[in-house]
């Protein structure tokens, strides 16, 4: 391929020159007249392709390197192009990943220098790798674009860099990275993901590299917290620490929120379960005596609490007693017993002869017209006149009872005697007249079975 353009001054003035010497050589040819030297030029010869006609000199000099033949002259290669041998007609392009850096006449290309590439021949300039690509090679035929986790966000860089701590690019050709979100993190350069806060830990604010711990009173139960949370009633947390709030042991409670210790319960009060928000009072018949007390104590025999959250114990007042140690409670004694000495463990019987009108009242002596079996709660009466107290000590008849029931016998025995003699005497009269002794029973009967027989004589059935 050949380039061409318009001559110079100096070029116009050669090709004067050149058809001078023509015509005259013309002339000297026509008409016989000798040349410089007295030489007869028979003819002019053409210059080969690649040189030119130098005629200060009468001859054909080539093309130097860098330049073409064109018309009368050699001309600089253009930008893109090159030529590196004299004598040559046309001037080769760049290859692919080359370029004249913007200049003509070149014997060779350059190749593209980092952060540029050609991806076409004959190219006069290297173009610059665009945001989020790069390539660190010369001559490069295009640019690669950044891989995960690095990124670049100018043109014509030969190597992309890698994200910072706390941001991330999870895609290749990254022009920028992302800020890690509030709640997540990531501490190393050119990360592809960021990750979550770990339990114990929050993070507030976007791009962070780290997560922080809680404060103390304070946790975050889950992943990827952006803030922290308060410990709950029952629980605290001692020291800031990636910790989580811990149960309230037992014997001690909470009830605030946000607690960095557990209190020990009073005295008088108890807490048997881990985490409890508050302490129980012991019940009556218990007592806790000291701080922290799981549970509480039962009062030793004789003993008990009248009341709830005791701390100490009483003795059962007289009258009352408690046999065993325990939560039992003191009761006052059964009917027919008693003590009078406070903190007794069992009650006394009342002794035969003896009542005992109230638990703590002592034996009383039986009055004489009355009996007190052992257990008595006040003397039994014997029922006068019928009944005596005897010397067993138990109601025994009198002598009026006696003699009462023996006259009512008397009577009610010749009352009997009396009507068996009346019959007797009857009977006897019946049989000697032969006259039956008619009753009142007889006659109705008699009088019934006449009524059954008819006029006429036959008997008439009346049903049952």
């Amino acid at each position: 391929m050949s380039y061409w353009s318009f001559p110079s001054s100096h070029q116009r003035a050669g090709d004067l020159v050149l058809l001078f010497f023509i015509l005259l050589c013309s002339l000297s040819i026509a008409f016989g007249i000798n040349c410089e030297n007295k030489t007869i030029i028979a003819a002019c010869t053409e210059c080969s392709a690649g040189t030119y006609a130098n005629h200060s000199i009468q001859a054909c000099i080539c093309c130097k390197p860098g330049n073409c033949i064109e018309l009368q002259s050699c001309q600089y290669c253009p930008v893109g192009y090159f030529q590196p041998d004299p004598g040559k007609e046309n001037c080769d392009p760049c290859d692919l990943g080359h370029s004249t850096k913007g200049q003509q006449g070149n014997t060779r290309c350059y190749a593209c220098d980092r952060g540029k590439y050609a991806e076409a021949p004959g190219l006069g300039e290297c173009k610059k790798c665009k945001i989020g690509t790069s390539t660190n090679a010369t001559g490069s035929v295009d640019c690669e674009p950044c891989e995960k986790g690095h990124f670049t966000n100018s043109t014509g860089s030969f190597e992309c860099q890698q994200c910072n701590k706390g941001h991330y690019c999870n895609k290749s050709g990254c022009t920028e990275c992302d800020s890690c979100t509030p709640g997540s993190y990531t501490n190393s350069s050119g990360t592809i993901n960021c990750h979550k806060c770990p339990i114990g830990t929050f993070q507030r604010d976007p791009g962070a590299s780290s997560c922080d711990f809680c404060d103390a009173g304070f946790e975050a139960r889950t992943e990827g917290r952006t803030n922290c949370t308060g410990c709950r009633n029952g629980t605290y947390k001692g020291d800031r620490g990636g910790g989580l709030c811990s149960l309230c042991p037992q014997g001690q409670f909470s009830n605030l929120t946000n607690s960095t210790e557990c209190t020990p319960c009073a005295p008088g009060y108890h807490a048997s379960e881990s985490g409890s928000p508050h302490c129980l009072p012991c019940q009556p018949g218990t007592v806790c005596n000291d701080t922290g007390c799981v549970l509480c104590d039962g009062c030793p025999a004789g003993h008990d609490t009248s009341k709830a959250a005791s701390t100490e114990c009483t003795a059962c007042l007289p009258g009352n007693f408690k046999a065993d140690f325990g939560k039992s409670r003191c009761e006052v004694c059964r009917t027919g017993t008693y003590n009078q000495v406070a903190g007794s463990i069992s009650c006394t019987v009342c002794p035969e002869g003896y009542f005992c009108p109230c638990p703590t009242c002592g034996p009383q002596r039986c009055p004489k017209t009355s009996i007190c079996p052992s257990g008595s709660l006040e003397p039994y009466s014997c029922e006068a006149p019928f009944y005596v107290v005897g010397s067993d000590q138990k109601c025994t008849p009198s002598e009026e009872l006696i003699a009462l029931i023996v006259g009512c016998g008397v009577i009610v025995l010749g009352a009997v005697v009396f009507l068996v003699i009346s019959l007797v005497k009857k009977q006897l009269q019946v049989q000697q007249l032969g006259v039956p002794i008619e009753t009142s029973s007889t006659s109705t009967q008699r009088s019934e079975r006449q009524s059954l027989i008819s006029k006429g004589g036959e008997p008439i059935y009346t049903g049952l």
